[in-house]
């Protein structure tokens, strides 16, 4: 198998064939953070050079001045090493006006989420009223008043199908399928 190579494959890098990947373009994206950092250094070079220059020119500055910016750019490179690039769009500041509008939204969400669990809790209240459970003091969850109502239809709808009244335990048995012990004991 022949593999094809430029110039630059002669000192054995393999030319990628075909539309650049996702890999390819971190990989340019990191060479490009790598010349920038160089022409950095460069540029740091040529300031230093042109401060020694000044200071023979008889222009003095003061040497703790020139340290404590040498420290504080040292710090700031640690920083970026430690930091990984944030990548996406850019979060906004939360202005007064944006965090308003924040606050506004989110009442508004929380009073039709109140609202919504308000009418289910009621709907819920009146389906316990029609269905058969005994006790006055307990009411059912509401996992096991649905399981109850879904079972009552059922047995209610095959007296229907079948056109005779069935026997108490066979109705009993029917509406506990699948019920809870303590549920069953308020049904029964």
């Amino acid at each position: 198998m022949t593999k094809s190579y430029s110039e630059s494959g002669l000192m054995g890098e393999p030319q990628p064939q075909g539309p650049p990947s996702w890999t390819d373009e971190c990989l340019s994206s990191q060479d490009e953070e790598h010349e920038v950092d160089k022409k950095e250094e460069d540029l740091e070079g040529l300031h230093g050079e042109a401060e020694e220059d000044s200071l023979r020119n008889g222009e003095e500055e003061d040497e703790e001045d020139d340290l404590d910016e040498e420290e504080e750019e040292e710090e700031e490179e640690e920083d970026d090493d430690q930091k990984p690039k944030r990548r996406g769009p850019k979060k906004k500041k939360m202005t007064k006006a944006r965090m308003e509008r924040f606050k506004l939204r989110r009442m508004k969400a929380n009073a039709r989420e109140r609202n919504r669990m308000h009418g289910l809790n009621a709907a819920l209240d009146n389906l316990r009223k029609v269905v058969p459970c005994y006790s006055k003091t307990q009411k059912l969850s509401k996992i096991e008043t649905l399981r109850l109502a879904k079972n009552y239809i059922w047995a209610l709808s095959e007296i229907l199908r079948s056109g005779k009244s069935p026997d108490l335990v066979s109705f009993v048995q029917t509406l506990c399928k699948g019920l809870s012990q303590p549920t069953t004991n308020l049904v029964a």
